[in-house]
């Protein structure tokens, strides 16, 4: 496959437009992006398109590609950075109120 042949698709947000591209060890294209602003705490989805003839038959699909870009993804990722900061504050509250039912039931004793 020459450089040219695959093609990469629109990065998400905070990413360069164009990866780095480069040659693994083993002879293969690779594409990088990188963010220095991620954490490395999210997923993000990437895709790229190769001809025809590099790829095999069984693995081909045709039709519109998922853009990541409606409401469903929006939603969706609204929904993981809620779940990221609720589930520790429940953590966290429901050990400060044991500790808080701990000292007054003992005052009532």
């Amino acid at each position: 496959m020459q450089p040219e042949e695959p093609r990469w698709h629109e990065a998400p947000p905070g990413f360069p437009s164009e990866p780095e591209g480069g040659i693994d060890d083993q002879g293969r294209l690779t594409y990088t992006w990188r963010n220095p602003a991620s954490d490395g705490t999210r997923q993000y989805q990437f895709g790229a398109s190769f001809p025809r003839q590099y790829v095999q038959e069984s693995a081909i699909v045709t039709g519109s590609a998922p853009t990541g870009t409606g409401s469903a993804s929006v939603i969706a990722g609204f929904l993981g950075s809620l779940s990221s900061f609720i589930v520790p504050l429940i953590c966290f509250g429901g050990i400060a109120g044991l500790i808080i039912w701990g000292v007054t039931s003992g005052r009532r004793r």
